[in-house]
């Protein structure tokens, strides 16, 4: 109950008086009702379940080492010689070098 007070004291709490009134009359208000108390007693529902989920330690599901996840070696070898069948210019001997690919530089060259 007091950490709602805390709290309450610093919403009730403003610079603009009339805010501040306004504020007191709604906290006034709540307290009539009953609605501090319920909300103290939500609160602490509130933490205890946390608390409680807290204690159960979450088990860590189980990972494939990296070479599993990965795939082994000689499918990739597989997918790249596909590919350079499909494209030609990714084999080392038939590559474009990359200057011609990109074509001729917009700024002048710098001198050496």
């Amino acid at each position: 109950m007091g950490e709602l007070r805390n709290v309450m004291s610093q919403y009730t709490s403003n610079a603009d008086p009339n805010e501040r009134e306004a504020r007191k009359e709604i906290l006034r208000q709540a307290e009539e009702l009953g609605e501090m108390e319920e909300t103290a007693i939500q609160m602490a529902k509130a933490t205890l379940a946390q608390h409680q989920s807290d204690e159960q330690p979450t088990p860590t599901p189980e990972r494939l080492p990296a070479s599993q996840r990965l795939g082994n070696n000689s499918q990739t070898q597989n997918s790249n010689s596909a590919t350079r069948r499909e494209n030609p210019y990714l084999s080392p001997q038939d590559r474009i070098p990359a200057s011609f690919r990109l074509g001729p530089p917009n700024d002048p060259p710098l001198p050496p």
